[in-house]
């Protein structure tokens, strides 16, 4: 099953705020904003509408006016975006432009309020990439994990990867940094293996669902937290505040790094490791890297073989 779009209509928006470690520095920032820009795309009605979407929350909307200008800026205020990892993506509500844009990945900070470690990834050649950490006093021997997801482009908060304990594709569904308060996701897993689930929008697993069981999880804006919540019985089961999602297995072909189901190895003194993807009958993988003693800690790119 082919489930990567090679011809995505939708391209990537452009985040022009972000440094070459995708990071967003908000206290070096003029603006009060983050800024999307996306490129100028083929559209002949008028009114079209624009979604922004981070960590799959839609967030702002835009309406198209005619004429078309050649690229669409849109502007998302600091103070409604904590610090932490997003990846946006936007929809188009033209019925020629269905489906998720291709995804960019930023981490927003702020340097005045909160000194952290970076973890930056960078294509190093077209089958590897280059971890760096940065912001750190010792850096020698960090020890650092690598993993290979396949993102789903229909749905950008579900990924695959490997399963560390028998090596099959096994899914993972990352929940939204951010959500409206008292939203609801209910999972019900079809998937053949267990199904990962994060609750810090991190690809680090919280909790495992064995097929055909049903979790629930609330949104409460006030921690800004995911609560498993199954033992409720009085949850809602539709509604506009409700997303109910089936992972199924999708894809049983075998992506390894450098040999391996993952890996886990050290930064030498500058620190910094290189990390060799093996392509395996996958046109497209996203690597992550995570910090084993930090997993808030870590950063991803995709590769295209």
């Amino acid at each position: 099953m082919n489930i990567i779009e090679k011809n995505n209509p939708l391209k990537k928006p452009m985040l022009p705020q972000e440094d070459e470690h995708r990071v967003i520095d908000i206290s070096k920032m003029e603006n009060d904003f983050m800024l999307v820009v996306i490129e100028h795309f083929d559209t002949e009605k008028p009114k079209e509408k624009i979604n922004i979407l981070l960590n799959g929350v839609q967030t702002k909307f835009y309406f198209v006016e005619n004429p078309v200008p050649f690229t669409i800026h849109i502007t998302i205020p600091f103070s409604s975006l904590p610090d932490g990892d997003y990846t946006v993506t936007y929809t188009v509500t033209d019925v020629a432009n269905i489906g998720y844009s291709e995804p960019a990945y930023v981490k927003i900070i702020n340097s005045e309020l909160t000194s952290i470690s970076i973890l930056s990834l960078k294509k190093e050649t077209k089958s590897s990439v280059i971890a760096t950490l940065s912001n750190i006093q010792e850096v020698d021997n960090v020890s650092v994990t690598f993993y290979i997801a396949v993102r789903i482009p229909s749905n950008p908060e579900l990924y695959t990867y490997i399963n560390t304990s028998d090596g099959n594709w096994s899914p993972l569904i990352i929940l939204p940094a951010i959500a409206t308060d008292g939203s609801y996701i209910i999972i019900q897993s079809n998937a053949g293996y267990y199904t990962y689930i994060s609750t810090t929008s991190k690809p680090s697993p919280d909790f495992l669902m064995h097929t055909n069981n049903k979790f629930v999880f609330k949104y409460f804006l006030n921690n800004r937290k995911w609560i498993h919540c199954s033992g409720n019985k009085e949850l809602p089961t539709s509604g506009d505040n409700v997303k109910y999602m089936t992972p199924n297995d999708v894809i049983t072909a075998s992506t390894f790094i450098n040999g391996e189901q993952h890996a886990e190895t050290s930064t030498d003194p500058r620190g910094q490791v290189l990390i060799e993807v093996i392509d395996n009958e996958i046109e497209s993988v996203t690597v992550f890297a995570m910090l084993d003693n930090d997993i808030r800690i870590y950063d991803s790119v995709e590769l295209n073989f």
